[in-house]
């Protein structure tokens, strides 16, 4: 230990002693060979010994001298606010030597901040408010020469990866973001680099950019970041390009997702028309059980981010009308083909709460209106679920299918059984003809039956009583009803639970004893049916 001290010791005073560049040079490849690795003990020790203060120093003095050599290798400038990379710029002054010594001081220092996180926070807080303007100098500076110089020594690419890399690392710290938004340039170089295009899906920048990317997926100060003009185009683009890996992709997904985050961010990136083309194209790869672990986790980001553009209720029209409904297309294929099902049907649960055009497009699949019942039964949104199969239930064509959703919404004594009930009552008050259909129906009226023994639910029990009654006020309805011992047996416990003289705590056993009285009344329309039901009265009284 004490001799890899010693060498750590003397390559520094090597660095400090040297009076060329050539001889800088030489002591930073020593450095870089003695430090390249990822034992963060030896790194302590050299935060421990000021090397960071050192190497600090000593690319302020570069970048001051190399300022004047540099000052024609600016970028084009934007209103934007950051700079725009372009191939048509002059680099007749440029310097290689003096790039490779900024680089590799650079290197250095990226080499010894992979140390722990206590001797990182300890470093940044010792050398930050010098240390960053240097890097977002170094970045600007060098971005637009690594178009013309990609060879293997890239210079300018190192400068510039490594900057982006000592970012990365301060920014995971508690006060990382904080310190390092203070200055102006922070978001302005970001997007600097996330404007440069690679020139193929093995670009050695494309690692950079993905870094920008996680870096601004963690910026916490998500309304500046909205507010900047061109900022989700560019993120978008990253992901989008032809030349984009999947990495960069991800990365894009995630960082829009934290923004979306944001309620509204929500409202306003909806009116984006390339983010929309973005998720539906990412929603639509690929999504298997033997998919690689980043492909599932694309496809969770994706579908949580469309998730989220789904929510604000202004949202719903655009998101159910671009590009003739394929959203909404996309968003039931991933629950049919059970990928990200779970933020899928949650997304189109506020869709179909939101507009007819999302109901309208749903009710044509009524298989993934069972996919969306069972939703209401086990997602952490099934109450989202279950107010959106109330919406859709009372236009579902097939009674079958309307049949088979209300039982599996009754399964539990919860908001789905309330929804249920609710829409068993909107689908009778349609016309006289679906009301004789569901009185006819075996299936529905067990439902009633058990809904009216619901003693825990009085809601239910309630409105599933109301529903029986107004069965009995079609005369097409009675013959069946009264030769159902079942209902009359229900119909007369619920008057026996009446709970007369208690409480208003105990309003919906007044309400149902009211309902199941009246429909009773309706029901005794000769000597016969008065027997049978008086025969029912004194069976249940005991």
């Amino acid at each position: 230990a004490e001799e890899a001290t010693t060498c750590n010791d003397s390559c520094f005073r090597l660095l400090q002693d040297a009076q060329t560049a050539e001889e800088r040079i030489i002591a930073l490849e020593k450095a870089i060979l003695i430090f390249n690795h990822i034992e963060e003990i030896e790194h302590n020790c050299a935060v421990d010994r000021g090397y960071g203060e050192i190497l600090c120093w000593r690319l302020q003095t570069l970048l001051l001298n190399n300022s004047s050599a540099s000052s024609s290798l600016s970028s084009s400038s934007s209103s934007l606010g950051y700079s725009v990379l372009s191939e048509d710029i002059e680099c007749e002054e440029f310097i290689p030597e003096e790039v490779e010594e900024v680089a590799k001081t650079i290197s250095v220092l990226e080499i010894i901040h992979r140390c722990t996180a206590e001797k990182l926070q300890e470093s940044f807080d010792s050398i930050h408010a010098k240390l960053i303007p240097l890097l977002f100098e170094a970045i600007e500076r060098y971005m637009p020469l690594i178009i013309h110089y990609n060879s293997v020594n890239d210079w300018p690419f190192i400068a510039v990866s490594n900057c982006v890399k000592l970012v990365g690392y301060f920014s995971t710290l508690v006060n990382g973001h904080i310190l390092l938004d203070r200055h102006t340039p922070y978001l302005n170089v970001m997007l600097q680099v996330l404007s440069f295009r690679p020139r193929s899906a093995d670009d050695v920048m494309n690692d950079v950019i993905v870094w920008v990317l996680w870096l601004l997926s963690t910026y916490p100060f998500k309304h500046k970041l909205l507010s900047k003009d061109g900022c989700i185009d560019l993120i978008i683009s990253s992901g989008e390009s032809v030349n984009s890996n999947m990495e960069m992709r991800e990365g894009s997904i995630v960082c829009l997702l934290n923004l979306l985050e944001l309620e509204e961010a929500q409202k306003t990136m909806v009116l984006n028309d390339n983010l929309l083309v973005f998720f539906i194209a990412m929603l639509k790869e690929p999504c298997c059980p033997i998919a690689e672990r980043r492909d599932i986790w694309m496809n969770y980001h994706a579908a949580k981010a469309a998730q989220l553009l789904c929510t604000p209720a202004a949202n719903a029209d655009k998101l159910c009308r671009f590009e003739n409904g394929v959203f909404v297309r996309t968003l039931v294929n991933l629950v049919m083909a059970d990928c990200e099902a779970w933020n899928a049907a949650c997304g189109l649960c506020h869709l179909a709460n939101n507009s007819d055009l999302a109901r309208n497009s749903m009710l044509h699949r009524p298989d993934f209106i069972d996919i969306l019942a069972k939703t209401a039964l086990s997602n952490s949104n099934r109450a989202i679920a279950a107010e959106a199969l109330s919406k859709l239930l009372p236009n579902i064509d097939s009674f079958d299918t309307y049949t088979r959703i209300i039982r599996l919404m009754t399964i539990r004594s919860n908001f789905c059984m309330n929804a249920a009930v609710e829409a068993i009552l909107e689908k009778m008050s349609v016309s006289e003809k679906t009301r004789i259909l569901m009185a006819s129906d075996d299936s529905m009226i067990s439902i009633l039956i058990e809904m009216t023994r619901n003693h825990k639910n009085t809601y239910v029990m309630s409105q599933a009583t109301k529903a029986i009654l107004l069965f009995t006020l079609e005369d097409q309805c009675k013959d069946k009803i009264r030769g159902n011992q079942d209902i009359l047996c229900a119909l007369c416990d619920v008057v026996r639970q009446a709970k007369i003289g208690e409480s208003s705590k105990c309003s919906d056993f007044h309400a149902s004893a009211a309902y199941a009285t009246v429909a009773l009344c309706n029901l005794c329309v000769d000597v016969e049916s008065d027997n049978n039901i008086l025969t029912v009265l004194i069976a249940t009284s005991y």
